[in-house]
């Protein structure tokens, strides 16, 4: 997620388990009210700290990188923070510059401090409900756009499970929605300043983070060959998840015998699984069945002749006698 900003202005980073309102507008700076309980020192990026409330968490280092979960379900992981100046490309981290950290029962401050801006990170936690809140308080000498980058999660603790999570930016809510198959719980992550990244965009990220680029640099590697390679890893990896999931799905429903039923095709399937099979039911009855029926084509059979049946509608029973109420047929010779 994309957030472009300039000096003196307040963004809101907006977590939570439950619905969003939509909105293009951005925060207006404003004051926070405190209790006067505050206590404040150096940051230690690799200290914990946490905000919780009796529905929702945060759990994180005083770097800035932290986890949400809404409980009972853990919404995403390795959430952070990253800064770009102008049209650079390099990206600042926010664990690199973390400089202070303020702690207060109502809000934790964390202030990230560079050559060219501050940005002061307050993250706020509802007491009773399933959200958190992210102020970002941004003042910069030139253009300052930031980054936060996150993995969707929306899992219980292990070793529960639920399986399917899908993360699609909602340009409407200005917000990425986790998803899993049964619709029943979402996760958002948002800002109403904020614009979507992809997932292959994402990967770039974290291989800029992980100095690969520069290994490559050694390598007779053209530069598109990394973000083919992503695009294209990320077309197996989702064919093969698809393949997966169908083959264990088939698997189950022929174990189980809990497929789904016919009846609930509805009648469209039938009519239509019923005009195609007709024929084949029609030739088969006047070539195969009623021929083998002595008691219905004794009568009518030659020794020298082979005698053609033509038949139409149903029979009541495919051996004896034939309801005169629902069939008819007659011979022909040739």
């Amino acid at each position: 997620m994309r957030i472009r900003r300039w000096s003196a202005a307040a963004l809101a980073l907006i977590l939570g388990a439950a619905g969003l309102q939509a909105g293009t507008e951005r925060v207006p700076r404003f004051a926070l009210e405190t209790s006067g309980l505050t206590l404040s020192r150096t940051a230690r990026p690799a200290a914990y700290f946490d905000k919780a409330g009796r529905a929702f968490a945060v759990f994180g280092t005083e770097s800035g990188t932290f986890e949400a979960w809404a409980y009972p379900l853990k919404l995403f992981r390795g959430c952070e923070l990253s800064f770009f100046i102008g049209s650079s490309t390099q990206p600042i981290y926010a664990r690199d510059i973390v400089r202070h950290i303020d702690a207060s029962p109502e809000a934790t401050t964390l202030t990230y401090v560079f050559q060219s801006f501050t940005v002061r990170a307050t993250y706020i936690t509802s007491v009773f409900e399933p959200g958190a809140v992210i102020l970002l308080a941004v003042d910069a000498t030139e253009p300052l756009t930031i980054v936060c980058s996150f993995q969707p999660v929306l899992q219980p603790m292990w070793p529960a499970g639920i399986g399917g999570q899908s993360a699609s930016w909602d340009d409407k809510l200005k917000a990425y929605v986790i998803s899993e198959p049964t619709r029943k719980n979402h996760g958002f992550l948002g800002s109403p300043a904020a614009s979507g990244i992809s997932y292959t965009a994402y990967r770039l990220f974290l291989d800029m983070q992980s100095g690969i680029f520069e290994r490559f640099h050694s390598m007779p590697i053209a530069r598109s060959s990394v973000l083919w390679a992503h695009v294209l890893t990320s077309m197996v990896a989702n064919s093969i998840s698809v393949v997966v999931v169908v083959l264990v799905a088939l698997l189950m429903g022929f174990r189980t015998g809990a497929g789904v039923p016919y009846a609930e095709y509805g009648h469209n399937l039938h009519e239509g699984q019923a005009g195609m099979t007709r024929p084949l039911l029609v030739n088969q009855l006047a070539q195969e069945w009623i021929p083998a029926m002595p008691e219905i084509t004794g009568p009518t059979r030659s020794a020298t002749r082979a005698n053609y049946v033509s038949w139409t509608g149903f029979s009541d029973r495919l051996s004896g006698r034939v309801s005169e109420r629902r069939s008819s047929w007659q011979t022909v010779s040739p």
